[in-house]
């Protein structure tokens, strides 16, 4: 799905008949893009100022909405790593949160918000060789806290992309790939 400037989008939300929302990134180059956020709220999706993580590449992956709340994820390129960036509207301006710090690269592909504004996203991280494992945290204010997962350690391809939890459940669903 194509966004604004030739970006593209990676995922949406539908918040109501009158309001939706989709992120994903734009840049004239790979490894040069910056995070894209668009909002429907009436005649178009303009697009709707967001922050990067420094200058290098950034995009957004996933995005959860809930009335005024919402948290939208991704990555942010810092010097010589991948990390996870997210983004919560506090109704007036994006913070930038930054989930968790991993020691090589690591990014999040899907966020559920639930309705009093606790987030859960997933993602994954590699390692020197390449191999890749689950990476997962939940928020609860600003606070981002890593969640365990169910990666044995014995993967060399694991990796999760979404996840809902329903608010009556203290479970999570989460897809992915255990790996090999």
């Amino acid at each position: 799905m194509q966004g604004a400037g030739g970006g593209e989008f990676a995922d949406a939300s539908f918040v109501s008949t009158s309001e939706s929302w989709a992120v994903g990134d734009s840049g004239p180059a790979e490894h040069l893009n910056k995070t894209l956020i668009e909002r429907f709220g009436g005649p178009g999706w303009p697009v709707v100022p967001s922050p990067d993580q420094g200058t290098s590449d950034n995009g957004l992956n996933g995005v959860s909405r809930r009335l005024w709340r919402g948290t939208e994820v991704g990555y942010a390129h810092r010097p010589g790593v991948y990390q996870p960036l997210a983004l919560q509207w506090d109704r007036t301006q994006w913070p930038l949160d930054l989930p968790a710090t991993f020691p090589s690269d690591a990014l999040l592909t899907d966020v559920d918000t639930l309705a009093e504004g606790s987030a859960w996203a997933v993602g994954f991280q590699t390692n020197g060789r390449g191999d890749s494992a689950h990476a997962g945290g939940t928020r609860i204010g600003r606070a981002w806290t890593p969640v365990a997962s169910p990666n044995d350690g014995t993967s060399t391809t694991a990796w999760m992309t979404a996840v809902s939890r329903p608010a009556s459940s203290g479970t999570a669903a989460i897809s992915g790939d255990c790996g090999s």
